[in-house]
């Protein structure tokens, strides 16, 4: 199944990819290429805040998730237990699935949102790099 991409874009020359998932919350990565010290890094082992704390690392050659190329990718999901979601538009995005709504009831984080925490993500690696 192929997800529904809402935002792609270029911040501080690091690629940021936002993400809307049939269960109705989005999920934000940033790529870092082979050169950086955090490629092949597991996102456990790094000190960045964001939301909920980064839950995804992998990549490489021929990654496909969030999208397909070699960047080495670390993410985040606004799918936790006190994160709401957005059911209506998860049907829009994914007419052909069966979207249940399991009765999440915090507050949905925009798109707006998640691609600022990609931003803040950036902003931290960019800063560590530095060092």
């Amino acid at each position: 199944m192929k997800l529904k991409i809402e935002s792609d874009f270029i911040y501080k020359d690091l690629r940021c990819v936002v993400i809307f998932t049939p269960g109705g919350y989005r999920c934000g990565y940033v790529g870092v290429t082979s050169e950086s010290q955090y490629y092949g890094k597991f996102y456990d082992d790094l000190k960045i805040e964001c939301h909920g704390g980064l839950t995804y690392s992998d990549g490489g050659k021929d990654s496909v998730h969030p999208i397909k190329s070699d960047l080495w990718w670390f993410g985040f999901d606004c799918g936790h237990f006190e994160d709401g979601n957005d059911i209506e538009l998860a049907k829009m995005y994914y007419p052909e699935r069966l979207i249940l709504d399991i009765g999440y009831e915090g507050q949905v984080c925009s798109l707006e949102y998640v691609q600022n925490e990609c931003r803040k993500i950036v902003d931290q690696l960019v800063e560590e790099e530095k060092c």
